[in-house]
């Protein structure tokens, strides 16, 4: 592999890695209100935010598969570099992805929230 353009593929990917995720954030912020707790209303569960999840992750899966596979195999200096690039950010898209969203820290990303209103309290009325 000598041409750089075949960083063009993983570097596509991240772009629609970013778009799902910001649709997503888009669909859980009008189901769950401001995230500030301000206006903290849990709406009706929306299984599409599921979805995008799936989609989110076999994206991911194949931005590190392209971009490693580009950092193996090319031979020029500019495209391994853009590749690795691309594989930090697939690293912090993971502390995202997998540790946050996957592992249950995001509350509001359940059909039955476990803290509906973290930031209020119900027994404060100011």
């Amino acid at each position: 592999m000598r041409a750089g353009r075949w960083v063009i593929l993983p570097s596509a990917l991240t772009c629609a890695m970013v778009v799902l995720i910001a649709l997503r954030i888009r669909i859980v912020r009008q189901r769950t209100g401001d995230w500030s707790g301000e206006n903290c209303v849990i709406g009706p569960y929306n299984p599409a935010e599921r979805s995008y999840l799936y989609a989110i992750t076999a994206v991911f899966a194949l931005t590190v598969a392209t971009a490693v596979a580009v950092t193996i195999t090319t031979n020029s200096r500019r495209a391994r570099i853009v590749a690795i690039g691309l594989l930090v950010f697939c690293g912090l898209a993971t502390l995202y992805i997998f540790a946050y969203v996957w592992a249950g820290l995001e509350y509001n990303n359940r059909p039955d929230p476990s803290m509906p209103c973290p930031f209020r309290r119900k027994d404060l009325h100011l």
